[in-house]
């Protein structure tokens, strides 16, 4: 089965370093995970939300390209975030 595709809204974006990120979700039925990867593909952040949260907050990111991808059971979505 395929996966279904989440939207993600991540505001501000462009965003200065160890500000604070909202990331706007959808209405889902599970938990989701989202995690955030920097340049080289590592994991710097990982936060898990509690089923139907409008959204979460991520902070403290310094300056550079991250990849934030969010999985809720069998939908995962993935936005680019820029810290500068």
């Amino acid at each position: 089965g395929g996966k279904i595709r989440l939207e993600i809204n991540i505001a501000p974006n462009p965003v200065p370093a160890y500000a604070k990120i909202k990331i706007g979700l959808p209405e889902l039925s599970e938990p989701a995970t989202i995690s955030v990867f920097n340049n080289a593909g590592q994991l710097v952040q990982q936060i898990t939300v509690d089923r139907g949260a409008p959204q979460a907050q991520l902070d403290g990111l310094s300056a550079g390209v991250y990849m934030v991808h969010v999985r809720s059971g069998d939908v995962a979505g993935s936005g680019k975030l820029l810290v500068h």
